[in-house]
């Protein structure tokens, strides 16, 4: 890999991630990462820009704005994702139950159960 770096703001927006995957598809190339490296920072950045864009709804302040920044040496590519958002500390979370029936739990991996049957 070829030393670089790259840091550029997104809109939060669900469309955001298609760029996203265009950037480090381009960085990739740019700097000589290996395939399967750039499929698994894009597979991650997706889910944390997504997850970014939807928990981030309806709360207040509401973010404005995500900083995605791509650094490469000659071993390592480092990917950093920072909002302006409030906070969250998914251990603040109750454990979820694993031995709920399935009807019972909610999905999308949330840690609250559901209360309708």
């Amino acid at each position: 890999m070829r030393p670089g770096s790259l840091s550029t703001k997104l809109n939060v927006h669900l469309r955001e991630t298609e760029l996203v995957g265009k950037i480090v598809r381009e960085f990739g190339q740019w700097h000589d990462v290996p395939e399967q490296t750039v499929f698994l920072v894009k597979l991650s950045l997706d889910e944390l820009v997504t997850n970014i864009v939807v928990h981030s709804a309806g709360q207040i302040p509401c973010v404005r704005e995500i900083v995605l920044r791509l650094t490469t040496n000659q071993h390592e590519l480092w990917a950093e994702v920072e909002d302006d958002g409030c906070a969250f500390n998914p251990l603040d979370l109750p454990i979820p139950d694993v031995a709920a029936p399935l009807q019972e739990r909610s999905p999308g991996g949330s840690a609250f159960t559901s209360s309708a049957a």
